[in-house]
């Protein structure tokens, strides 16, 4: 659903949504973590890569790709 020029919402499985954009895509990443990927690891890692800030309700203890 496109909201504005620049906002869209789309409803699917994050991860492969995370998948399609590159490094530092987005500036902020607003996430609440009832997602449930396969590991916290693993989708951490997604938001960190794709995004350059973050807001969440949880976040892991270390950063892993930076």
């Amino acid at each position: 659903m496109k909201i504005t020029e620049k906002i869209t919402i789309t409803n699917e499985d994050n991860m492969e949504l995370m998948a399609r954009y590159p490094d530092n895509y987005f500036d902020l990443a607003i996430v609440n973590h009832v997602y449930q990927p396969k590991t916290k690891k693993e989708y951490f890692s997604e938001i960190f890569r794709v995004s350059k800030n973050q807001i969440s309700n949880e976040k892991p203890k270390t950063r892993t790709n930076r």
